[in-house]
């Protein structure tokens, strides 16, 4: 999956198909096509305790020696907001 500039892609297509019954096809495909929140594309996580101090990400599974609970883990980036299980 890669997010593109569907407004790019329509001056691609006139550029490269000028008839104008291809350009409307191409059109309504590129509007009809789904969007993506880059929100999702964040990866989201809750810290675990660790027996021996510090935390672990419930993400990467990387252990974070100081037990200060981020926003984000430092590692993978994943946004702490997810309730534990």
């Amino acid at each position: 999956m890669r997010p593109i500039d569907a407004d790019e892609a329509k001056r691609f297509a006139a550029e490269c198909w000028p008839n104008p019954v291809h350009r409307l096809a191409i059109d309504a495909l590129l509007d009809n096509c789904p969007t993506i929140d880059p929100k999702d594309l964040q990866p989201h996580g809750h810290w675990i305790e660790h027996p021996t101090g510090g935390l672990v990400c419930s993400a990467c599974e990387r252990y974070k020696p100081d037990e200060w609970r981020s926003m984000c883990c430092p590692n993978c980036g994943a946004r702490m907001d997810e309730a534990e299980k």
